[in-house]
């Protein structure tokens, strides 16, 4: 195991391969540059419309959306993750058999369920190789998204947590320049509370890694105390005052072959992002829906291991769907969710609001986790490997607006093998309708509980056979690119 030093030491040259101008020109070649802007420029002339509409938008260019493009696309379309890789000899299931390093690269050896054949995983940290290969955990995405960064332009660095992480930050010229996280194989942009709030990582060291040097970027992740951040850094051995000496030695090594303006500019910058720590650690540091989430990248079993499936109590809230006396002229609102984008849209006439995290619009969850399936390029719902049956509950309460229900029309969307089982029930008052459910359901429609205020729509998945029986029974089963598709919709209309 690499000391924290010989680690900071490691990344803070390696990042260099990054200014490689022919690897970054091999980098741009693996990129759809053109549809990548076609899109952003899209969602530029909606966010405009949107401003002349005297709506409330946030300010963005077209390098942000860009961004955000750059993001889904790597995540959807291009790299893969690899929990353990399939048997070089009769693809079948592997199981990890030992490690050994290999001219300083780690190479994990995984053993064949079936032939017992050895197959090779070469853990590479070379995003000149990753360019090729494209499959990987956390430390490739990160270190081959942070390549493409900089290939298009993009001021980029590499983060490294010490408690076992990798993901990027981009320098973003919004309304107010700054730093901003992107862990790109998780899909979220923003959220740099996640770790701590929706992980539940006990932090102590997030180092930044660019051109201009190495900069301590833990406080932007934490909103604990500095003293209790601080507390815990003392098993490492390293005094602050150590740590900052190293830094600052590093950032004057990388300055002495920079010109005077450019020398000045990162410097400025660094001044501003210091400044922005000493800021918010003065303020309460609300969390947002984003960071509340627990880890979706790897096998529920890899993400047991490391306790990653999001503890903290924060990380998952009731939630009611609710129309409040303000919505109530609309006397309509519909509630879609996408399981590729892992977000819920809810419709109020001309009103959208978007809502990330599939736990976040559910008022109860036992036993249920959000799968992606790389090799597959497939994402769904289904209940956790060690349970029978997994069940949920969304709530939606109407009330505020004084208004009753009318009609409720829901399309809910699954997929069944083997013997496996997916019941949706709605329930209201005395009522309990059964909703039907399949790959090409139709839309269910019922006036059941027309006069009610309140209702509930459960959702339970069982049955299944031998050791994938959890995965026989999928809610919202559907390809990772179609993030705009909606496998379920429910729409109610409501009326005095």
């Amino acid at each position: 195991m690499k000391s924290l030093m010989e680690r900071i030491f490691f990344f803070y040259k390696s990042v260099l391969q990054y200014e490689n101008t022919d690897l970054q020109q091999k980098a741009r070649q693996y990129v759809p540059l053109e549809e990548l802007e076609i899109a952003a420029e899209r969602k530029l002339r909606k966010i405009q419309l949107q401003s002349k509409l005297k709506q409330e938008v946030e300010s963005v260019t077209i390098q942000d959306l860009l961004l955000m493009e750059l993001v889904s696309w790597y995540k959807t379309s291009f790299f893969s993750w690899v929990d353990t890789p399939s048997c070089i000899g009769c693809k079948g299931q592997t199981a990890f058999y030992n490690s050994t390093v290999d001219n300083g690269l780690v190479v994990e050896l995984y053993s064949c369920k079936k032939c017992d054949a050895l197959t090779k995983f070469s853990r590479f940290n070379d995003p000149y190789k990753l360019l090729e290969t494209r499959k990987g955990r956390c430390g490739e995405w990160a270190i081959c998204f942070t390549l493409l960064c900089r290939s298009l332009g993009f001021e980029a660095r590499l983060v490294y947590d010490s408690t076992d992480h990798l993901w990027t930050e981009v320098y973003c010229y919004s309304e107010k320049p700054r730093w901003v996280h992107i862990d790109p194989c998780e899909g979220i942009v923003d959220a740099p509370l996640l770790y701590e709030c929706g992980w539940g990582k006990k932090l102590t060291y997030i180092f930044g890694f660019s051109v201009d040097g190495v900069q301590d970027v833990t406080w932007r992740y934490s909103r604990l105390p500095p003293k209790e951040i601080l507390q815990r850094r003392k098993a490492s051995g390293i005094s602050e005052e150590e740590l900052i000496a190293a830094i600052l030695n590093l950032r004057q090594e990388r300055y002495k072959d920079f010109s005077t303006p450019k020398k000045k500019y990162f410097l400025r910058k660094t001044v501003s992002e210091l400044v922005e720590f000493l800021w918010t650690q003065d303020k309460e540091t609300q969390v947002s829906e984003n960071e509340k989430i627990g880890r979706v990248s790897g096998s529920l079993a890899w993400r047991l291991q490391r306790n990653e499936l999001g503890s903290n109590p924060e990380c998952f809230q009731p939630y009611t769907w609710q129309l409040s006396e303000l919505e109530r002229d609309s006397r309509d609102f519909t509630v879609k969710y996408s399981c590729a984008s892992d977000k819920y849209l809810k419709i109020v006439g001309n009103k959208k609001i978007e809502i990330k995290g599939w736990k976040n619009g559910l008022f109860e969850n036992e036993s249920i986790f959000r799968k992606e399936e790389s090799d597959w390029r497939i994402t769904y719902l289904a209940r956790e490997e060690s349970a029978n049956e997994g069940s949920m509950k969304f709530k939606f309460d109407v009330s505020p607006s004084g208004l009753t229900v009318d009609t409720i029309s829901i399309t809910c969307r699954s997929a069944v093998f083997e013997n496996g089982d997916v019941v949706c029930t709605l329930c209201g008052g005395e009522v309990r309708s059964q909703v039907p459910t399949g790959e090409n359901v139709r839309t269910f429609t019922t006036t059941d509980l027309k006069g009610l205020q309140a209702f509930t729509i459960e959702m339970k998945v069982s049955g299944g056979t031998g050791p994938q029986a959890w995965q026989h029974a999928q809610l919202f089963r559907q390809p990772m690119t179609e993030y705009e598709q909606y496998p379920l919709e429910i729409n109610v209309k409501l009326k005095e």
